[in-house]
């Protein structure tokens, strides 16, 4: 195949050095008016170089192809770094001219001048090919070079990762900002040293989720939502001596709360409760970062701590594939995240890993154990000097004082804080077992 051989590739060309020279053209016939290419004179009817007799004569500058070639004049190298189209066309005029066979020409001149311009064209097809090649193997060269400079460049990094979770490697546990990397490891060990809030096993409490908080109630703790309750009222409750924990789902994206729009489509499973209300994928890096951003938050507003509701995923029909280890890694991590933050933490619920989530946490949120007949599960609570928060249901104050009397007894030597409370969680009534 010729290579460069139009004014359009021979002006592309310049960039990989494939520049054709122009051909010698003694021996062919004059055109029509008598004329000849530059540096040649039209003598009796032939092109002759100048100072040349007639005959098919080659510039001995052009002629060093290989061992035993005759002078054969091909490519050569631009005088100069660059060829203008110009340039470019009168290349290709000159190749397309002494690429045509003299058809006039007769005898052995004919025979002669064709079999010289054959010539040509076979040494010049042969010395392009060869030219392409060098090009298109120092091309793949440096590409394979390219290539594995990036292979060892993904080697450097994934063995820095590797070194980085490795066991025995401080830093692998935590991110840039100090909160546990990602990925999540179930393995974390968990953060105890700090300054935040830690509830005693006595402390008293209320529960409500409404904006407006009844403030009546004489009680160590209140337990509001993180986005509904205003920073104001968060700080009047800190004011008057009490200790606020914010509450917030970590399993589920609510589409009324003002960071529904971070969570991908990907990461939104099926429905929990409702039409406004889906499942998470807590396998997700950014669902993870969410999390984080709403403890940042609870931080903000001046929360004693957090209780991050629905943290058992992996027994739910979220529509996602969680292990029993993937939502231990994500329950811990989030739990050393907001000591970090000088936030206090309540597990909640998820009674197959209480006794797995109880160095991380400072409490247990528990809902129903008296109706499930599952309170014996928090026991080990208590037993470490951290608290039982539990609420049963009624609907009306009436049925939580009935209830109250069926239950309170075995809250009480069960050392829980147990409420019987509104299923709205609206602050309508209240009753404690402990008053």
């Amino acid at each position: 195949m010729r290579a460069c051989l139009t004014p359009a590739i021979l002006v592309a060309s310049l960039a990989t050095g494939c520049v054709w020279g122009e051909r010698a053209l003694d021996g062919l016939e004059c055109n029509s008016s008598g004329g000849c290419a530059e540096g040649y004179a039209c003598i009796e009817g032939l092109c002759v170089a100048a100072g040349q007799d007639a005959g098919i004569v080659t510039d001995a500058a052009q002629a060093d192809i290989g061992p035993g070639d005759t002078a054969t004049p091909d490519l050569i190298a631009p005088d100069s770094a660059t060829l203008d189209l110009a340039s470019a066309e009168r290349a290709y005029r000159d190749i397309a001219l002494t690429d045509t066979p003299t058809a006039d020409a007769a005898g052995d001149d004919a025979l002669a001048a064709d079999a010289a311009t054959t010539d040509v064209l076979a040494r010049d097809a042969a010395v392009a090919d060869a030219l392409i090649s060098d090009v298109l193997v120092e091309d793949a060269v440096v590409g394979d070079a390219a290539i594995e400079d990036a292979f060892i460049a993904d080697a450097l990094v994934a063995d820095a990762s590797v070194a980085d979770t490795a066991p025995g490697f401080d830093a692998s546990q935590e991110d840039g900002g100090g909160d546990p990397a990602w990925p999540l490891d179930p393995q974390l060990p968990p953060l105890t040293e700090g300054d935040w809030y830690r509830p005693a096993v006595e402390t008293s409490w209320h529960v409500q989720v409404t904006p407006e908080i009844n403030t009546s109630y004489s009680v160590d703790l209140y337990v509001i939502d993180l986005f509904d309750v205003d920073q104001g009222a968060i700080e009047a409750l800190l004011g008057a001596g009490h200790q606020v924990m914010c509450f917030f789902s970590c399993g589920t994206a609510e589409d009324w709360r003002s960071d529904y729009v971070e969570f991908d489509g990907g990461e939104l499973g099926n429905s929990a409760y409702g039409l406004h209300e889906f499942w998470i994928d807590v396998r997700s890096e950014n669902v993870y970062r969410i999390m984080r951003a709403r403890l940042d938050l609870a931080a903000s507003k001046g929360c004693s701590g957090i209780v991050p509701v629905l943290s058992e995923n992996h027994n739910e029909s979220t529509g996602f594939t969680i292990s029993h280890d993937e939502q231990l890694a994500y329950n811990r991590a989030l739990a050393n995240a907001a000591h970090r933050r000088g936030l206090a933490v309540a597990h909640t619920n998820n009674l197959g890993q209480i006794t797995l989530m109880l160095d991380y946490v400072d409490a247990t949120s528990n809902e129903q154990c008296h109706q499930f007949n599952e309170c014996g599960t928090l026991a080990p609570f208590p037993a470490a000097g951290k608290p039982i928060f539990n609420q049963e249901y009624a609907d009306t104050y009436n049925d939580a004082l009935l209830r109250a009397d069926l239950i309170c007894s075995s809250a009480l030597s069960a050392n829980m804080r147990t409420l019987i409370v509104p299923t709205q969680l609206n602050g309508a009534f209240r009753v404690s077992c402990d008053e």
